[in-house]
């Protein structure tokens, strides 16, 4: 059992590697991910600045003790290796899960009072930074295989097609499941605070074995009704 000074330092190290992309010569090990009913997942889209490496080490030393006292623990994240649609370009995913929704929204009232600079530091660390996080409503457990195809893929509705957009994503569950993908994630709610706003409609989280499946559901899907859709986002992820 980690002491809460050693929960901090380990989550410090582990986040500083993912947020400044350094690369493991190793070979990648699946990564397990277990949430439970109440708990609330966090998912952070960031593009680093070039020259914020020595300001991290302030926010890690003043943020993060806040944050695992208030029940954030750091989950394995990814490098997004590139962006296959969408107009934003994120270099990193960084993974976090929290105790509950209060602890979540707590820590959003009470940062600023604990660390003044906490936002001024976010934007002198990354460029892009963007929060969107979901309460879990039943428990989950799922691998996630650095060395197969992740995508994650986010979704906006136009305003009024609800029911297309529902059975559009059904047809695209299906489709992932006939073309060998598998399902890891699926999130049609969530929040997004003031100041890091990223609110699409409906996240899915893939996996798939090979990059020929992962063609295959592309072609596939290329040829389905997507009137209903306002935008999407898709990112491939990597270590």
């Amino acid at each position: 059992m980690f002491s809460t000074l050693s929960n901090v330092q380990r989550l410090s190290s582990l986040l500083l590697i993912l947020c400044f992309l350094l690369i493991s010569t190793t070979k990648a090990q699946e990564i397990s991910y277990t949430l439970k009913k109440g708990e609330v997942f966090d998912l952070l889209l960031v593009t680093n600045q070039p020259t914020g490496k020595e300001v991290f080490k302030n926010y890690r030393a003043e943020a993060f003790p806040v944050a695992v006292e208030k029940g954030y623990s750091f989950l394995s994240g990814f490098k997004i290796t590139e962006t296959l649609e969408g107009d934003i370009h994120p270099e990193g995913a960084i993974f976090g899960k929290w105790k509950s929704l209060a602890d979540r929204q707590e820590f959003l009232k009470i940062i600023t009072t604990r660390v003044p600079d906490f936002h001024k530091m976010r934007k002198e660390i990354w460029y892009y930074f963007t929060v969107k996080y979901y309460e879990i409503e039943q428990d989950l457990h799922f691998n996630l295989d650095p060395e197969k195809v992740i995508v994650a893929t986010t979704y906006w509705q136009k305003e009024g097609a609800s029911s297309e957009f529902e059975n559009f994503i059904a047809k695209v569950k299906s489709l992932i499941e006939t073309t060998g993908g598998s399902l890891k994630l699926a999130f049609n709610k969530g929040y997004s605070p003031e100041g890091y706003e990223y609110n699409p409609d409906y996240l899915i989280l893939t996996q798939w074995d090979n990059k020929e499946d992962f063609d295959r559901f592309i072609k596939d899907s290329s040829t389905m009704d997507s009137t209903m859709l306002q935008t999407l986002h898709q990112f491939m992820f990597g270590k």
